[in-house]
């Protein structure tokens, strides 16, 4: 973010002084070209038009001739001879005198006469005035040294220099306002990135976004605390529910084992007490699945943690399944490489994980199959792949596996794949020739850890 900011900066402060200096250039050319010759009051400029006059003037035996056109009606002109008289005049006004002096013509060079502004050619037999409307035109007299043209391009480039850095200066405080106002507008909404509460006083140009920002955080919140109350609700209701299930069940399942020793010689009446008592205790192992991936999707479970040596839970996990299988339809094959291998983590959550997934592989394959489990460790890590040679999990199950199942049904590897995480590990699920289900685990490091369990 801050990146990007000084980029913003670093290119608004170069594109405000080279405008700046575009601007300055184009001053300088327009102010050249509107103080040159003054070409506004004809189509052509004075001195051109008294160059004209000069070239089409003629003397003839009765005096001079000029043809029409070449003198604007509101210019006049007159020819003064070497002893100053008039000799041609054309439009001459009246108070413009007859006869001049050194004096007067020293006076009226180049200026004015009788406040017209006359402009001046000296011709072979004398000389011509042109002069122009009263007021028409300023003329100032400006002297310059040589050392003024020589030193002259040395002083535009300090003025250049100077226009430059005073651009600069100027462009970088009013980015830095601008770079302000930015990192104010970057901060909030990197802070709706992360949902937290934003509050940006609304003033200056982007007053508009930052309140749309406040607005943005404060509708976040409400919805943030709605779906905090609803999933606290549901929480508190799944573990409500758990409690008021568990009970009644334990009565169930009490009751069907007091049936099956009770009747141990009535073979149909122990064995509906049995079955009673089987599928009441996978109710209970619904109820517990439900309860604990529900605290996890929450992040309400609170983890028991603990040394956890990975070989002996799952040989554990294996042990009990085997016991709980009614037929040898099933054949497990453990390949545990490494015995020393330990994890630190919650081992009631490890062994759920760990049994639900070697219990979904008997789920998914009721007409019997292979699995094998194996263990390696590596570069730190514990590797766990638990594999089947049945036909597989359908594709929307491990699709939506990140998903709360719509039903009690399929809780089994949401759960596992919540628990990895929650011990900084990772895994994955897929098809292929079976179910295949790969496991990473961090090995816990006593040392590392300063020796503390």
């Amino acid at each position: 973010m801050s990146k990007t900011l000084f980029k913003i900066f670093i290119r608004f402060t170069f594109t405000a002084a080279v405008t700046a200096m575009v601007l300055f250039v184009m001053n300088v050319a327009g102010f050249a070209f509107l103080g040159g010759e003054v070409s506004y009051l004809n189509d052509r400029p004075p001195r051109g038009i008294l160059n004209d006059v000069s070239k089409e003037l003629v003397r003839t035996e009765g005096g001079f001739y000029l043809k029409d056109g070449v003198l604007p009606d509101n210019f006049w002109c007159i020819f003064v001879n070497d002893e100053g008289d008039v000799i041609w005049s054309q439009n001459k006004p009246d108070d413009v005198p007859e006869h001049y002096t050194l004096k007067d013509i020293a006076v009226i060079k180049g200026w004015f006469l009788n406040d017209y502004p006359v402009y001046i050619s000296i011709e072979n037999d004398g000389m011509l005035i042109m002069g122009i409307p009263k007021n028409a035109v300023a003329k100032y007299y400006i002297e310059y040294t040589m050392d003024w043209f020589d030193t002259f391009w040395q002083r535009l480039l300090c003025i250049v220099l100077v226009n430059l850095i005073l651009a600069s200066v100027l462009s970088s405080i009013f980015g830095i306002r601008l770079y302000r106002r930015l990192k104010i507008l970057f901060d909030g909404i990197n802070d709706l990135r992360r949902e937290k509460a934003v509050n940006i006083k609304e003033k200056g140009i982007f007053r508009e976004l930052y309140k749309s920002i406040n607005e943005t955080s404060k509708a976040i919140g409400l919805k943030n605390s709605t779906l905090a109350a609803r999933d606290t609700a549901r929480s508190e209701w799944v573990s409500g529910i758990s409690h008021d299930i568990r009970t009644p069940l334990s009565v169930v399942i009490g009751s069907a084992e007091a049936l099956e020793e009770r009747y141990d010689g009535d073979g149909e009446i122990r064995t509906r007490a049995g079955l009673i008592k089987a599928q009441s205790l996978k109710i209970k192992k619904l109820v517990e699945d439900l309860n604990v991936i529900s605290s996890l999707e929450y992040g309400m479970q609170p983890l028991n943690m603990g040394d956890v040596a990975l070989c002996p839970l799952i040989r554990r996990v294996v042990s009990d399944i085997i016991n709980s299988l009614w037929q040898d339809k099933y054949d497990i094959e453990l390949c545990l490489e490494d015995e020393s291998a330990v994890v630190r983590g919650d081992e009631y959550l490890l062994e759920r994980a760990f049994f639900n997934l070697v219990n979904n592989c008997i789920v998914h394959n009721g007409g019997g199959c292979r699995i094998t489990i194996t263990l390696k460790s590596k570069k730190g890590f514990v590797f766990i792949v638990i594999k089947d040679d049945g036909k597989g999990v359908p594709e929307d199950i491990i699709r939506d596996m990140d998903k709360m199942p719509a039903s009690a049904h399929g809780l089994g590897l949401p759960m596992a794949k919540k628990i990895m995480p929650a011990h900084k590990g990772s895994m994955s699920v897929y098809n292929d020739n079976g179910f295949n289900v790969c496991i990473s685990l961090p090995v816990y490091d006593r040392k590392r850890a300063g020796g503390k369990l």
